[in-house]
C-alpha cells in the first residue's frame, strides 16, 4: 500500500498540497476516493496510486489544482459543445481494463463507442500540458486495443492549444497514425476569460513543490 506522504515524495510536492487535492477530488466523487474516510489515512494500492499520480500531474499542468471549480465548469461546457457537435450524449466515465486497472476518460457515449479527452487550456501548450496530451493519447489507444470498435478523439477549446495535436511533431503524427481525432470547440467569452485568469493565477501563486 502507498501512503499520501509516499505519493507526495514520488511527485516531488508537499504532503499537504497533495492531501488538499485528494480532499477536493473526494468531494467531487472520485471513484478511487469516494469510500475513503474523511479523517482516516490515505492508503492506496500501487495501481490506484499510479492513477492518482497521473491525474494530479495532469491537473497541475492544466491549472486546476488551485482552481478546480473553473476547470470543472470548463470541462462541462466543452463536453456539452462536443456532444452537440457529434449529436450524442457524453458523460465522464471510468473504464475497467481487462487486467483490472481503472481508466478515467473525460467524455464517453452511452454505449462506450466514443471516448474523448478534454483540454481547456488557452494558448500554446507548454511542457506539462504537452505531456498530458501524450499520456491521454496513450490511455485512449490502450482502451481501444481492448475495444477495437471505439472511436477516439481529443477536444480542445483553443486553436493554439490544438496546434500541438495537429502540427508536425511526433505526438501529432502519432494521433494521425492511431486515428485519434482532434476537435476544437468555441467556448463562451466569459468562460475563456475565467480560464485565462485561472492560468495566470496558477503561474503566479502556486507554491514551489
Amino acid at each position: 500500500m502507498v501512503t499520501a506522504a509516499q505519493l507526495a515524495d514520488e511527485l516531488g510536492v508537499t504532503s499537504n498540497r497533495l492531501q488538499k487535492w485528494l480532499r477536493a477530488r473526494k468531494a467531487d466523487g472520485h471513484p478511487l476516493l469516494a469510500a475513503k474516510s474523511q479523517f482516516g489515512a490515505w492508503l492506496f494500492p500501487r495501481e490506484a496510486a499510479n492513477q492518482l499520480a497521473e491525474e494530479f500531474e495532469a491537473a497541475d499542468a492544466n491549472g486546476h489544482v488551485s482552481d478546480s471549480a473553473v476547470q470543472r465548469r470548463a470541462e462541462e461546457v466543452i463536453r456539452a459543445l462536443l456532444s452537440d457537435r457529434l449529436g450524442i450524449p457524453l458523460v465522464p466515465r471510468t473504464i475497467q481494463l481487462k487486467a483490472g486497472a481503472p481508466v478515467q476518460v473525460d467524455a464517453a457515449s452511452p454505449d462506450g463507442t466514443v471516448l474523448a479527452e478534454i483540454f481547456a487550456r488557452q494558448g500554446a501548450l507548454k511542457g506539462g500540458q504537452q505531456k498530458k496530451v501524450a499520456i491521454d493519447t496513450l490511455k485512449l489507444i490502450t482502451v481501444r486495443h481492448e475495444q477495437p470498435e471505439v472511436k477516439l478523439m481529443l477536444c480542445f477549446a483553443n486553436q493554439d492549444a490544438a496546434a500541438y495535436a495537429t502540427g508536425g511533431g511526433w505526438v501529432a503524427q502519432a494521433l494521425r497514425t492511431w486515428e485519434v481525432g482532434v476537435e476544437v470547440v468555441d467556448i463562451p467569452d466569459d468562460l475563456r476569460t475565467e480560464i485565462l485568469a485561472a492560468q495566470l493565477g496558477q503561474t503566479m501563486v502556486n507554491p514551489t513543490p
